[in-house]
């Protein structure tokens, strides 16, 4: 469940990088598309928008943050495989 994802003081890189983005708006439909977010970084975290936008498919966010959830998903990609996930800084 996405109680397990992190903690308070030790936060998944994806609540990480999702802070960063404000992509956890309202925090209603936030477990909805953490958790399958991800179980695809974990099968693949080379991933691109394309293949995020196919994966969250189903999902619905009233607060219409689906691209700062995209690019959340495709810079923990990044982040995870040591890379930079800077978007604001122009690195990533």
């Amino acid at each position: 469940t996405v109680e397990g994802l992190g903690t308070e003081t030790n936060l998944h890189p994806l609540q990480q990088v999702a802070y960063k983005y404000v992509a956890m708006d309202c925090g209603f439909c936030t477990p909805g598309w953490l958790m399958p977010a991800k179980a695809l970084l974990d099968r693949n975290p080379n991933v691109n928008a394309d293949q995020v936008r196919a994966a969250l498919a189903g999902h619905i966010c009233r607060c219409a943050a689906y691209e700062a959830i995209v690019h959340t998903v495709v810079d923990t990609g990044k982040l995870m495989r040591g890379g930079c996930s800077c978007r604001s800084r122009g690195c990533g």
